[in-house]
């Protein structure tokens, strides 16, 4: 769709393999940039986790949610749904966040009982509210299932991924969209990273691109590599 706006539009003529090339690069780009900086998040977080499909096969997508910013604070992709898994997804968050939460919202999965522990209990010895949300309580676990369904909205054309790289390159994409670009209406039409950050500065796709690419042209050659 993409090359067929270009060529139509402004008679440029190239291939969808260039046009997927110059995503996976300038999402890697920005992701790099942005996962150098840590992020204030709230004191409670959701977990939880959705299927993803490849060529017949099944993949879990994990992510945490800052319930207050609504801001995404780590994705990850696996093959198996174990309690290692879902350590991982921990792990990243922990790494992303400023802060650790003292609440999280999960399911009622054994792998998340398994994986708090290890990482709250065992690992850092830091007491921590593991709630898990039921129909029947008042906290639920809503706000990450409407993010799934938003994110499912977007991947519905694509129908699934031809492996695991191309999921991943899909779901840091999907982040920076969400976090900085996206507008919540329950965040007043701001952004997770404007609500985040405490600002009215709204950003977009070439800014960001920018903003990454700073630290590149200090060199000789001042001609942002974003550039077509």
């Amino acid at each position: 769709q993409i090359a067929e706006h270009m060529e139509t539009v402004y008679g440029i003529n190239v291939s969808y393999g260039t046009i997927y090339g110059w995503i996976k690069r300038y999402v890697e780009i920005i992701s790099e940039y942005l996962d150098k900086s840590k992020i204030k998040t709230s004191e409670r977080w959701h977990i939880d986790e959705t299927v993803v499909r490849i060529k017949g096969k099944q993949l879990i997508l994990w992510s945490i949610l800052d319930s207050e910013t609504r801001f995404l604070i780590a994705q990850h992709i696996s093959e198996g749904k174990d309690a290692d898994e879902a350590y991982k997804l921990l792990d990243k968050g922990l790494r992303r966040s400023e802060n650790k939460p003292l609440e999280i919202i999960t399911d009622g999965a054994a792998q998340y009982v398994k994986a708090i522990d290890k990482k709250f209990g065992s690992e850092l010895k830091e007491p921590i509210l593991h709630v898990q949300a039921q129909i029947s309580t008042p906290l639920s676990n809503n706000k990450l299932e409407r993010f799934h369904k938003t994110l499912k909205q977007r991947f519905k054309p694509i129908s699934c991924f031809h492996n695991k790289k191309t999921a991943e390159t899909f779901s840091k994409g999907f982040t920076i969209f969400y976090n900085h670009i996206k507008e919540h209406k329950a965040l007043n039409n701001k952004t997770p990273e404007q609500t985040t950050n405490q600002t009215e500065n709204k950003t977009s796709w070439i800014k960001l691109i920018e903003e990454a690419d700073k630290p590149q042209t200090k060199k000789e050659n001042p001609t942002p590599n974003y550039i077509i």
